[in-house]
């Protein structure tokens, strides 16, 4: 949508040269008309890099929460493998001094979002 948006506004910019060129506006209106117009396409150009990148972003997203869902899965067919399962829950155990574990999962960062 905000390509088709930033197309069209470089074709407005066109037909506003043919009408500078014709003798219907003057320079000054048309310069200013010009600048005007190339501000709203560099703001629509910046706004949809934008959102692809975030886009792209989300898409990567899903496809590691599909990976960790398909390890869910498996495990839940099964039905039997705890290791398994834990595998695909738990990055890491760490144990320390005094009988304290912390436990990192792998989904917490990724359900934050």
């Amino acid at each position: 949508m905000k390509r088709i948006q930033a197309e069209k506004k470089r074709e407005e910019i066109k037909q506003l040269y043919h009408q500078y060129r014709q003798g219907k506006m003057g320079k000054a209106e048309y310069l200013a008309r010009k600048k005007w117009e190339g501000n709203l396409v560099e703001e629509m150009e910046a706004e949809l890099a934008g959102l692809e990148a975030e886009e792209e972003g989300l898409r990567k997203g899903m496809g590691e929460i599909d990976a960790d869902s398909a390890s869910i899965v498996d495990w839940l067919g099964s039905r039997g493998d705890r290791r398994k399962l834990l595998q695909s829950l738990i990055e890491r155990i760490d144990v320390y001094v005094g009988k304290v574990v912390e436990i990192k999962w792998k989904f917490r960062d990724r359900l934050l979002i």
